[in-house]
């Protein structure tokens, strides 16, 4: 094995040890996509349902409903 595989190995490696945080995805599939939020690895979809949770909660906080 030259230093060229070796690289590819441990980044494929590397990847396939990834999951999506919330599915369970492989990052190997998509290893661009992955972002780390709150140190938990998610893949694109479950990226933006987490995003969109956050700035909801956001929201909820700066913006009380008065009941």
């Amino acid at each position: 094995m030259d230093k060229v595989d070796l690289i590819i190995f441990k980044q494929a490696y590397i990847a396939q040890a990834k999951r999506c945080f919330c599915c369970g995805q492989p990052c190997i599939f998509n290893p661009n996509g992955f972002k780390m939020i709150d140190k938990n690895f998610y893949c694109q979809s479950c990226q933006d349902d987490e995003l969109r949770d956050v700035e909801e909660l956001l929201n909820r906080e700066t913006h009380p409903t008065i009941n």
